[in-house]
């Protein structure tokens, strides 16, 4: 194959309009999926554009020095350094800064462990331990969009070394850039979707998505897509084979995902290769005229500025929202999220030209380089000082009124031994917090909860109009082993209250092949729903022998309001406004279904472990400076166990009769 040269072929150039263009779709994915704009779903795959251009960039920037030969490992590594660290930097100090005024405790001290996490590369770690990027806890990490930084940080290690092999021995660097590349396809496929199918795989590994999203081993696909466009474009035999359907063709397939036509609601994996692969084939055809629109002057300027704008926007939004999270109203308007994307664009493009800009060219002068290096290192060192402070914020002194609030434990789900268990426990958010209570008991337990998620039969969880497939599979699952097993004691328990416009009768879908919410269910509606769900339960516990138990939920409505005001720093919040009148003690429809429907309440065993609560000192919503609730219906693990201490540990007691029948 005869390489051609450089002026031959504009994809070599060192500025491409277009590519610049690419870049600025990306970014704008990000910022409005960010934004929570309609038909902007899938926007988080801008992040995947973003990789497979850097993979372009730096193998262009690294071969061609290495052709030339004047490419140099260390100096590869101090241009990168100057390149991220001035502004994510900055941009982590004003977070943590901000973060002092704004966040609760709580939030304050996992500020601080993503900052530390995320000023030494590492932060798609940190955040892979903690929850999912798709759940609600998003709305307090202001440094969770960090961690695909993280992820090109950890790509710019050993990229040189990747590609010093390919200018040595093009034969040996191609069988390994083959096998890496179909290595991590194939456990992205695992990981992602296809785990959902191999048995063995659910106890040791969670949730897939999750676990595909932030580790670096299974997104580096993305960059070595990057890496393999700049390799072809090099040679004559592609030109051969460039045709406008195959451009079309991979813009159409981009855009139907964007568009959000599939029914997923959580990173997909096949998608995500999709979108990555007709990424790599627009680069490679990059000179065709139907991409002349990507020259269009908004997207080159957003390319140019795209990377202050993804560092600078998301802090942004969070401070924003989290400000106003009792607001939501006058966060929602457009002309609100118009302003804040215009405030993004002028502090992104005045960081652009004061930080971006002066630091990435300072290496052209040695002394001032020298000088710039060593005061964005001092700077690091300050960043992970100050994130230390944090994490252990007993050194801060923040006002008169600073609570402990216990957080949530491990979202635990699927998990506990299949052949030896005491107890199932069954249910959404609502079940899991009972998780721990029952693990200290020395119970053998086996978890099938996920939060949103009814977790029993008959119903089907509704996400933005469509169906939640996770949920579904997890239902399922839980359904088998109930089939499979006999004499258990099940217990279960949902926020029953909390579904009406999200669920959808399996049935119904079946005979309309249709995934599409058409209304929202009115309460009799859902009534019907909840109580066939609850008789085919029943059927099943009577056939398997199976006890269940039945617990409900309490809700105050005030709580998240004044949780939220009473932890921010210098407020003096009374925390003992909640009153027994505003609190919901009972599930209003679980309660009306038993209370017309008597032979199915005898089917279940009901309890109510927060009455007692109320009973004593409703008003009380902290014991010994510890929040028993954080939020209006979840308790933290503390709370739990007090609300059971006032119970005398009835639940305990219960299975502990049951067992002996």
């Amino acid at each position: 194959m005869k390489k051609i040269s450089q002026k031959s072929h504009n994809i070599n150039t060192s500025y491409n309009p277009r590519l610049m263009g690419l870049r600025g779709i990306a970014v704008i994915l990000v910022l409005f999926y960010h934004l929570d704009l309609t038909h902007f779903s899938k926007g988080y795959y801008g992040v995947d554009i973003f990789f497979v251009l850097s993979g372009f960039f730096i193998s262009k920037s690294i071969i061609e020095g290495l052709e030339k030969n004047n490419f140099s490992v260390n100096l590869f590594y101090k241009k990168r350094f100057l390149r991220i660290f001035p502004l994510l930097i900055i941009v982590i100090i004003i977070s943590n800064l901000a973060g002092f005024f704004l966040l609760t405790d709580l939030h304050l001290k996992k500020l601080g462990e993503s900052s530390l996490f995320s000023t030494i590369g590492l932060s798609n770690f940190y955040f892979l331990g903690d929850d999912n990027y798709f759940s609600d806890t998003s709305a307090s990490k202001p440094l969770l969009h960090l961690w695909s930084i993280s992820i090109e940080m950890q790509f710019y290690v050993f990229i040189p070394l990747f590609l010093i092999l390919y200018f040595k021995n093009r034969k040996i660097f191609l069988i390994f850039f083959t096998l890496i590349l179909l290595l991590t396809l194939f456990c992205g496929f695992i990981l992602s979707d296809g785990f959902y199918r191999v048995e063995s795989l659910k106890k040791f590994l969670g949730l897939g998505f999750n676990n595909f999203f932030y580790l670096t081993p299974l997104r580096i696909y993305g960059f070595l897509f990057g890496t393999l466009a700049f390799l072809i474009s090099r040679y004559n035999f592609y030109t051969k084979y460039q045709t406008s359907s195959v451009v079309i063709f991979s813009l159409i397939i981009g855009f139907i995902i964007f568009l959000d036509l599939f029914e997923r609601n959580n990173y997909f994996w096949v998608e995500g290769v999709i979108v990555v692969f007709s990424i790599f084939i627009i680069i490679l055809n990059v000179n065709h005229k139907f991409l002349k629109l990507l020259e269009f002057k908004f997207l080159q300027f957003s390319g140019k500025i795209s990377y202050s704008i993804y560092l600078i926007h998301w802090p942004i939004l969070i401070f924003f929202n989290y400000k106003n999270i009792y607001n939501e109203s006058h966060v929602n308007t457009f002309v609100t999220k118009f302003l804040l994307v215009l405030i993004i664009y002028i502090l992104s493009y005045f960081t652009f030209e004061f930080i971006e800009q002066r630091f990435r060219y300072s290496s052209h002068k040695k002394i001032k380089a020298n000088h710039t290096q060593t005061g964005v290192s001092v700077s690091v060192i300050f960043t992970i000082v100050l994130s230390i402070l944090f994490i252990n914020n007993k050194y801060i002194k923040r006002g008169q009124n600073s609570f402990e609030f216990e957080s949530p434990r491990e979202q635990i789900s699927f998990v506990g031994n299949k052949y030896s268990d005491d107890i199932i426990l069954i249910g959404d958010s609502m079940i899991k917090q009972f998780y721990y209570y029952f693990q200290e008991s020395d119970l053998n337990i086996i978890s099938f909860a996920r939060m949103g998620c009814p977790m029993l039969p008959k119903l089907q969880r509704v996400r933005k109009g469509k169906i939640d497939r996770e949920c579904e599979r997890q239902i399922i699952e839980s359904l088998k082993y109930l089939k499979n097993t006999k004499n258990k004691i099940i217990i279960t328990s949902l926020y029953w209250d909390g579904y009406f416009t999200k669920l959808y009768k399996k049935e119904e879908n079946v005979k309309l092949n249709d995934t599409k919410q058409k209304k929202n269910f009115s309460e009799s509606e859902y009534k019907t729903m909840l109580f066939n769900s609850l008789e085919q339960l029943a059927k099943l516990s009577k056939k398997n022998n199976h006890k269940i138990i039945i617990i409900d939920h309490i809700h105050f409505q005030e709580i998240p309001n004044i949780i939220h005001k009473s932890q921010l720093p210098f407020k003096n919040q009374d925390v003992s406004l909640i009153t027994f009148e505003k609190a919901k003690l009972k599930s209003k429809i679980l309660n009306d279904i038993f209370s017309s429907n008597f032979e199915l309440k005898e089917d279940f065993i009901y309890f109510n472990p927060y009455l007692k609560l109320c009973e004593f000192e409703c008003k009380k919503i902290i014991v010994n400076n510890i929040y028993l609730m954080r939020d209006a219906i979840h308790f933290t693990p503390f709370g739990i166990d007090y609300i059971n201490e006032l119970n005398d540990n009835f639940l305990r007691k219960l299975i502990s009769d049951l067992q002996s029948q």
